[in-house]
């Protein structure tokens, strides 16, 4: 449905779990010691930063009865979320004007103004967005900002190249 968050549920939630909580335990543990038996006969998914034990002893048996897996939806939905995206695309132009070479935000190529202020709303909305950023990382890049000791001299900026992890 268009907004999930408006969906009508019958019953008490609460309520419910707790009447069926016996019935749910004795599911969940059955499966989790099934998947503990089968053990390196499991497919393993796709890692997910510190949740290898949840992985091995939640994920990968439910996986292997056909469950969906949910790293695969969230690399999914990273993929699709539309802020990651322009974050990348901003990135991507930074890189391809600028390498990995220091700059100020006055310093920056119109085609990366092009795409970090597409509406040309100024200078300070975009040194104000480009500060916003610092240390985040897309398209492979993390953004590091220097601040000098100086009171009127800019931040200087640059892109590091990092490992991704997905």
């Amino acid at each position: 449905m268009e907004d999930p968050t408006r969906r009508p549920f019958r019953g008490d939630f609460l309520a419910d779990l707790e009447a069926e909580r016996a019935t749910m335990l004795r599911d969940v543990l059955t499966i989790w010691r099934w998947g503990r038996l089968q053990g390196a006969a499991l497919t393993e998914g796709a890692p997910i930063g510190s949740f290898g034990t949840w992985a091995r002893w939640c994920r990968d048996p439910l996986s292997a009865l056909g469950c969906a897996d949910p790293v695969l939806r969230l690399s999914q939905l990273n993929a699709n979320d539309p802020r990651r995206r322009e974050i990348a695309e901003l990135f991507a132009a930074i890189s391809a004007a600028h390498g990995t070479d220091w700059w100020s935000v006055s310093e920056l190529k119109q085609a990366v103004r092009d795409v970090a202020d597409p509406n040309s709303r100024g200078r300070q909305y975009m040194a104000n967005r480009i500060r916003t950023l610092e240390g985040t990382r897309a398209a492979g890049f993390v953004l590091i900002r220097y601040a000098p000791e100086g009171k009127h001299s800019p931040d200087r900026y640059r892109l590091q190249r990092h490992e991704s992890q997905s």
